[in-house]
């Protein structure tokens, strides 16, 4: 214990000589010091020597030494810190009057450049002292020329305005003869002889005549002879009248030899083939008839080629009737043995996009029944036997279900 204390001794002696530790720590290692030699306790059979009285007057006379100076440290430094801010506060001062003068220099010269843009834009764009004016002769010269030169054209004016008030009064006497022409047209009659005072050069008789005839409504064209004996086959080539209407418009005849065209091309199409157009299904021939029309828009048979390539040729008909006049369309319509191969091509290619889609569907169903009872197995055995009855029973019994369903609807329609 005794060497630990020495040890300390020590260590505080030499902190206070050398400085190294803070003026607090230096007081506490003295005044450790003091109390140690002071009132410490001595070994048995040792007294305190002389060494006590020479130690604390030592240590006396260092605290003294070093509180003031403790206390002169203590007050320099306010000292410091006041200068530091104070010649802060003057380079501060400083830089903000070096900015001022820099900013009042710049207000005057963009004050000095408004001012001269202001003189610039004031300034007068045309010298008024070297104004050249024409003199009051001169000018008369100009306008007599200018009256000059608008006589003539006045007068060439006038002329112009002439002849074409002329030229409105022949032409108003042409029609009024081509109206003559037109009622005596009508009525059966000669035209009477126009007046003296009208009477038009040869030159217009011959536009009024040319007008007439335009005017004259044309004969309708005439009955083709195919409409009333239409010729059922010529050579290789099979021929069929289509007759749409009786209708009050245009448009309603052609949608419905639009139709009647499509369904004859279903039915030369089934004569080719010799698949019946109709499904001998009642039902079938019932709720659907356009059944090969569909179907024809399926290989392509569409009423675009059936226009360009089968109609060959179509004829409009007005007749009377009790309710007034109807239109009436007739078309011919020609199946060429080109014709006849291009739908025996397109009809074989059906059938084989038909053959592959049942293949697919086959055999998706046949891999779709696997996967079915792999997963009833799977959840069989994930529910641990307790609903396999209804499994193995209800599942089927619902895609058999779902099965005669489809066929029904495909059946019907």
């Amino acid at each position: 214990m005794e060497i630990i204390i020495a040890i300390v001794k020590l260590a505080l002696l030499a902190a206070v000589v050398v400085g190294g530790l803070t003026v607090g720590a230096m007081v506490i290692g003295l005044a450790f010091l003091l109390h140690r030699v002071a009132f410490g306790q001595c070994k048995p059979g040792h007294q305190r020597g002389r060494w006590k009285w020479i130690l604390v007057p030592l240590a006396i006379l260092l605290l003294w030494f070093v509180t003031p100076a403790a206390n002169r440290s203590g007050r320099r430094q306010p000292a410091s810190v006041a200068t530091q801010v104070q010649e802060r506060t003057t380079a501060d001062a400083t830089k903000l009057r070096s900015a001022a003068d820099k900013a009042r220099q710049k207000a005057e010269r963009q004050q000095k450049s408004m001012h001269e843009l202001w003189e610039e834009l004031n300034k007068p764009r045309i010298d008024l002292s070297n104004d050249q004016r024409h003199d009051a002769a001169g000018a008369n010269r100009v306008a007599q020329q200018d009256m000059g030169l608008l006589g003539p054209a006045t007068e060439r004016l006038d002329g112009v305005a002439e002849t074409v008030s002329t030229a409105a009064r022949r032409m108003s006497d042409v029609g009024t003869l081509i109206g003559q022409v037109l009622v005596a047209m009508q009525r059966g009659d000669a035209p009477s002889p126009a007046p003296a005072a009208v009477a038009p050069s040869p030159g217009e008789t011959g536009l009024a005549v040319a007008v007439a005839a335009e005017v004259a409504a044309p004969s309708p064209a005439p009955r083709p002879d195919w409409i009333d004996d239409p010729p059922k086959r010529v050579g290789n080539v099979w021929r069929q009248i289509i007759v749409a209407g009786d209708f009050a418009t245009r448009e309603e005849c052609d949608r419905e030899a639009d139709r009647l065209l499509l369904e004859a091309t279903a039915n030369h199409l089934a004569e080719l083939t010799g698949v019946p157009q109709y499904n001998e299904n009642p039902l079938h021939v019932t709720l659907a008839p356009d059944a090969w029309v569909v179907r024809l828009r399926q290989m392509g048979l569409g009423l675009d080629y059936v226009r360009r390539e089968i109609a060959k040729d179509e004829f409009e008909e007005t007749v009377e009737l009790s309710v007034g006049p109807m239109k009436r369309l007739y078309t011919l319509v020609e199946f060429s043995p080109s014709v006849d191969a291009e739908l025996r091509q397109r009809w074989q290619r059906y059938l084989q996009e038909q053959r592959l889609a049942v293949v697919g569907v086959g055999a998706g169903s046949v891999l779709g029944l696997i996967g079915l009872a792999y997963g009833l197995l799977k959840v069989d055995t994930w529910t641990k036997g307790y609903y396999t009855k209804r499994l193995f029973l209800g599942v089927p019994a619902a895609i058999i279900g779902i099965i005669l369903l489809l066929t029904w609807n495909e059946v019907i329609f």
